[in-house]
């Protein structure tokens, strides 16, 4: 059985037997809850400015000046 998984848009063909997919379906399962905590910075500058946030990095570290 051939597999297609598509990662960062680069595409893996696997070959795998039965035993495997029981295996990589529980390896999935174990590691969706960690893909669901992940958040990426905003990106659209406005929401940036909305949560009080700067685009550019800070210069000083907080508490000084």
């Amino acid at each position: 059985m051939l597999l297609n998984i598509v990662v960062n848009g680069y595409t893996f063909v696997i070959h795998i037997q039965e035993k495997q997919i029981i295996i990589l379906c529980k390896l999935i399962g174990s590691l969706s809850r960690y893909w669901w905590s992940v958040k990426l910075p905003p990106q659209n500058s406005a929401r940036v400015k909305k949560l009080g946030g700067s685009p550019a990095a800070r210069k000083r570290p907080f508490g000084e000046g």
